[in-house]
């Protein structure tokens, strides 16, 4: 799964903020229970590039919870999703796995997709996070100003516009 579900808070019960991309990791552990394979968390960086893991949170959260017969790995330290791909790249050549499942919000697999087929992944895409979906599905007429969920999905769309030029740009994908 892609990580950037959580936010370093002292304030959280749990030292953690989740994010509304927190569907990842949800679904990542539906999935690896379902499918009777391991977890393999994200690696992002919960408050920067000098703080824990999401991961040690996630692991924090999977025990309270009792869900202590999953195989959990991790993809150890990433800024960004390219180096989630490369570090995912190892592990299924470490693990001789000819494939695996990408648990991302919808709005990023586009360039989740891309970077890590890229890194030479066989991936089989599973979206999550559908948070276009209920606006576009709904009956109503043209609203002149946006509102805050539409600001919110124009900054997601321009987030991942901007990235995938960007990874373009840097030879992360074709």
């Amino acid at each position: 799964m892609c990580g950037g579900v959580l936010n370093v808070s002292a304030r959280d019960f749990t030292g953690a903020n989740y994010t509304d991309a927190v569907n990842r990791f949800l679904k990542a552990v539906e999935l690896a229970k379902l499918l009777q394979r391991p977890l393999v968390l994200g690696g992002g960086l919960a408050g920067g590039a000098d703080t824990l893991l999401e991961s040690v949170f996630e692991r924090k959260w999977l025990a309270s919870w009792g869900q202590t017969d999953l195989q959990v790995l991790e993809l150890g330290r990433c800024e960004n999703t390219h180096d989630e791909a490369l570090s995912a790249a190892k592990i299924a050549r470490d693990q001789g796995w000819t494939n695996i499942v990408l648990v991302t919000s919808a709005y990023h697999m586009d360039r989740a997709l891309a970077v890590f087929q890229h890194a030479g992944l066989q991936v089989i895409p599973i979206g999550c996070d559908f948070h276009a979906m209920p606006a576009l599905s709904r009956k109503t007429s043209l609203k002149i100003l946006p509102n805050i969920g539409s600001a919110e999905n124009l900054r997601r769309y321009l987030t991942e516009s901007v990235g995938l030029a960007y990874y373009r740009l840097r030879g992360w994908i074709g």
